[in-house]
């Protein structure tokens, strides 16, 4: 057998490694990894954290605007958001403009807990950020919410805006 550098599709590993969407890739497991361990005494997900983080601002959700909110996938945000209830972090209550509705509203635990992680959440994203220079980090992120923003449109779960009176 003949020993060579392209992998099984014939791409050479140091293309890959410049392409974007493994570069995005590999960025996303490392921030999941660096939230995971600031934030292990939690026990929550960056995920998880980002659905109390909404309900707490909200007051109250539906499930299907929350799932659009943080452009999470309407199919899997039912169990995580059954996760967080059964841990007292979240509760369904009947709509108020409408009874046969759920909403969603985050306990007193749940928004103590939040309270909680917020020097650990913040040490994460500093962390994520640490190998830049300060001027750096600045453009990175106006980069990187760009690129999502434009993008948008072409996630399986896109981010909606949040619904008015009007829709």
């Amino acid at each position: 057998m003949i020993e060579t550098d392209l992998d099984p599709a014939g791409m050479k590993l140091a293309e890959i490694h410049r392409q974007p969407a493994h570069l995005v890739r590999r960025a996303h497991q490392i921030a999941v990894s660096l939230f995971l361990e600031e934030c292990r005494d939690w026990g929550l997900t960056s995920i998880q954290y980002g659905i109390l983080c909404v309900v707490d601002e909200a007051g109250a959700l539906e499930q299907h605007v929350l799932a659009d909110m943080l452009a999470l996938d309407r199919s899997n945000i039912s169990e995580v958001v059954t996760r967080l209830e059964q841990r007292g972090l979240l509760e369904r209550r009947a709509g108020v403009a409408d009874r046969r509705t759920k909403c969603l509203y985050i306990t007193d635990a749940g928004k103590t807990l939040l309270a909680e992680m917020t020097a650990s959440v913040q040490a994460a994203n500093d962390r994520m950020l640490a190998p830049l220079k300060p001027a750096d980090r600045a453009t990175f992120m106006e980069l990187l919410a760009r690129l999502v923003d434009i993008n948008n449109a072409h996630s399986r779960a896109p981010m909606r805006r949040t619904p008015t009176a009007s829709d």
